[in-house]
C-alpha cells in the first residue's frame, strides 16, 4: 500500500499537469480583435462599391463579382493568414511544426472551399445577401473555439436570415445592404468582445 500511494499521487499530478497544459493551449489560440474589425471594413468597402456600381453605373453582377468581391475575398484571406502568423509569433508556436501546420492548412482549406462555393453560388444567381450571410456565419462558427463566446451567437443569428434570403431568392440591392449591415455589426461586436476579453485577462 505504501508504494501505491506515491504512484497514485504522481498519477493525479500528471492529470492535473495535462489539464493545465490543454487549458493554456486553448487560451493561446485566439483570433485577434483587429481581424474582426478588418473583416468589417472589407465588407463595408465592398458593399459600398457594389451598391454604387449597381445603382449609378448599372454594372452587371458578374462584373461586380470579379472586380469588387473577388479582390475582397483575396484580401480577407491575406488578413486570415496574417492573423494566424501573428498568433504563432506572439505565443511562440512553431510555424512549421506538424500540429500547428496541419491546423493552419485545415483552416485555410476550409475557408478557401467555402469562399469558392460562395462565389460559384453568386455566379449562379443565388441571393447575394443570403450567400454573404451564410459565408459570414461559417466564419463565425468556424472560429468560435478561438473567439469570444458571442461569436457562436452571431453565427447562428446570421444563419437564419441567410437561409431565408436563399429560399425566397431575394436578390435586391436593399436585401444585400441589409445583410452586409448585419455582418458588419457582427464582426465589430466580436472584435470589441475580443479586445475587452484580452484586456481583462491582461
Amino acid at each position: 500500500m505504501d508504494t501505491e500511494a506515491p504512484d497514485l499521487k504522481r498519477y493525479l499530478e500528471d492529470i492535473r499537469t495535462i489539464r493545465e497544459t490543454v487549458l493554456r493551449g486553448e487560451d493561446r489560440l485566439h483570433v485577434p480583435a483587429w481581424f474582426f474589425l478588418t473583416m468589417a471594413g472589407l465588407i463595408a468597402a465592398a458593399t459600398a462599391l457594389h451598391t454604387v456600381a449597381a445603382l449609378l453605373w448599372e454594372l452587371p453582377l458578374r462584373t461586380s463579382l470579379l472586380a469588387i468581391w473577388l479582390p475582397g475575398f483575396i484580401l480577407a484571406g491575406v488578413a486570415e493568414v496574417t492573423a494566424w502568423v501573428q498568433i504563432g509569433r506572439e505565443e511562440g508556436l512553431p510555424w512549421l511544426s506538424r500540429s500547428f501546420g496541419r491546423f493552419i492548412a485545415t483552416i485555410a482549406g476550409i475557408m478557401i472551399a467555402v469562399s469558392a462555393i460562395s462565389i460559384a453560388a453568386l455566379f449562379a444567381g443565388f441571393s447575394p445577401g443570403g450567400v454573404l450571410l451564410l459565408l459570414a456565419s461559417c466564419i463565425f462558427l468556424g472560429y468560435a473555439p478561438y473567439s469570444p463566446s458571442i461569436s457562436i451567437l452571431v453565427g447562428w443569428i446570421l444563419l437564419a436570415p441567410g437561409l431565408a434570403l436563399l429560399v425566397a431568392s431575394i436578390t435586391s440591392v436593399g436585401a444585400t445592404l441589409g445583410a452586409a449591415a448585419l455582418i458588419i455589426v457582427g464582426f465589430v461586436v466580436a472584435g470589441i468582445a475580443e479586445q475587452r476579453g484580452r484586456r481583462d485577462d491582461g
